[in-house]
């Protein structure tokens, strides 16, 4: 694929490049993985604190899952677009929204990474958010949770805090959309 036109891809190849791209940050920022840059500062604080759960105490947030899930986050995605279908701009402002927080926490020294254990979360809570931001026709947070696999509930708690982390700034540039289509070939 040479270049992503958020009005003219459509959403399955959208979904496949933005799963790929999403999996390299998740696989980077995988503590517990070998090839993760953040592998050999895992161990050092694993050698000195003693924790045996796979978790980084520092790092856990309300997203994170007790394990990785199952389903892989390509097919996950794909599993969101068949059962709450919703545009391009839903999907592509998932990584607009995870930086936005990411570098909220970073300036007030929360640590916060997309992960194995959150990455799920995150993005259910992100499309539930963004699909009632950019579409006129956006679903039920009990059928968002159904297809995500979280029960309602959680789903409820899980998008009030994302929007509480974006300061519910969900307002997306097109310029915005467009220069993080065009990194995503």
């Amino acid at each position: 694929m040479s270049e992503i036109s958020i009005s003219r891809t459509p959403t399955k190849d959208v979904i496949k490049v933005l799963a790929d791209f999403m999996q390299a940050v998740v696989t980077d920022n995988d503590v517990t993985n070998p090839q993760s840059s953040r592998f050999q500062e895992y161990k050092l604080h694993k050698v000195f604190t003693r924790q045996q759960d796979g978790h980084d105490n520092q790092t856990l947030t309300l997203f994170h899952s007790r394990g990785v899930p199952s389903i892989d986050l390509h097919s996950y995605l794909v599993r969101i677009l068949k059962y709450c279908p919703c545009p391009n701009e839903c999907f592509i402002s998932l990584l607009i929204y995870f930086r936005r927080i990411t570098e909220k926490c970073r300036r007030t020294h929360n640590p916060f990474s997309v992960d194995p254990y959150s990455v799920h979360r995150l993005t259910i809570a992100g499309i539930t958010a963004s699909s009632k931001y950019f579409s006129d026709l956006f679903y039920t947070n009990s059928r968002y949770a159904r297809v995500g696999g979280v029960h309602v509930g959680e789903l409820n708690m899980l998008e009030l805090q994302f929007l509480k982390l974006l300061d519910f700034e969900l307002f997306v540039t097109p310029e915005e959309l467009d220069e993080v289509a065009g990194q995503l070939v």
